[in-house]
């Protein structure tokens, strides 16, 4: 089997919808959504912003179909974990069926699969466009910055590497964040990556899952100080090590995605 052709043929078939429908149902929940939101915070608003993998160009079919970071004012009278019991009120008010979820709020929106995540701008941080964000798992907040977030992973050259291991990852059920995963593939040493072919860049970016992803500390690209490479416990890190090696043993490229 010719590589190549096969992982491309994976990536073709497990893209993100282009059909007008998809892109209408999008436009519409986007909408409707930003009309709720501006109804809950009021005069706290900053503004709604697209973000998450579609923004960044690494979306798949599974990914929510539309994710929306919510920008508050510094003077928002919550806590952080407030903010989101808020929000999930607020939308459980207008008839929508909110989940709790590590740093947003997910929800369906008829076929539509929407994460929001609110931050509140930092002190002074107007024109940094820096904010804090909740982390559910360990009841804190990090500091991030969206935008600087989005423009890194678009600038890496390895938005279709990032979009192939996410279908990896699904395929072998591993608990691999997007962002940590997209942060990973940017991080791996890759010689002259961005003219390999695409089977060679995969199988160096499970090289280093393998070897070097358990012990390599990975910072957020908004915050240098934010290691989302704490986000895995060792474990959870020895899983995706252990998937790694296994894939890289195989001796057929449908045992490792289809």
């Amino acid at each position: 089997m010719n590589p190549d052709p096969y992982l491309n043929s994976v990536l073709t078939r497990h893209s993100v919808s282009t059909d007008l429908r998809r892109l209408f149902a999008l436009g519409n929940a986007q909408s409707e959504l930003e009309r709720v939101i501006r109804a809950w915070t009021g005069s706290y608003l900053n503004y709604v912003q697209l973000s998450g993998s579609n923004a960044k160009g690494t979306a798949i079919k599974g990914s929510a179909d539309l994710d929306l970071f919510i920008s508050l004012k510094t003077g928002l009278p919550y806590t952080f974990n407030d903010v989101h019991k808020s929000l999930h009120s607020f939308l459980m008010a207008n008839g929508h069926s909110p989940r709790f979820q590590n740093s947003s709020i997910g929800l369906t929106y008829g076929a539509i699969e929407v994460d929001l995540v609110p931050g509140k701008l930092q002190s002074g941080a107007f024109l940094a466009n820096d904010h804090s964000i909740y982390v559910r798992k360990k009841n804190t907040w990090v500091k991030t910055n969206v935008s600087m977030q989005i423009e890194a992973v678009k600038k890496s050259g390895r938005t279709d590497l990032m979009k192939l291991t996410k279908i990896w990852r699904d395929q072998h059920h591993l608990d691999f964040p997007s962002f940590y995963l997209e942060l990973s593939a940017m991080n791996a040493s890759m010689p002259l990556g961005l003219l390999l072919p695409i089977s060679k860049r995969f199988v160096s970016f499970l090289e280093y899952l393998r070897d070097d992803f358990e012990t390599a500390t990975v910072y957020d690209p908004g915050n240098r100080s934010n290691a989302v490479s704490d986000v895995l416990s060792p474990l959870e890190k020895r899983l995706v090590a252990n998937a790694a090696a296994a894939s890289l043993r195989c001796t057929n490229w449908n045992q490792v995605v289809v």
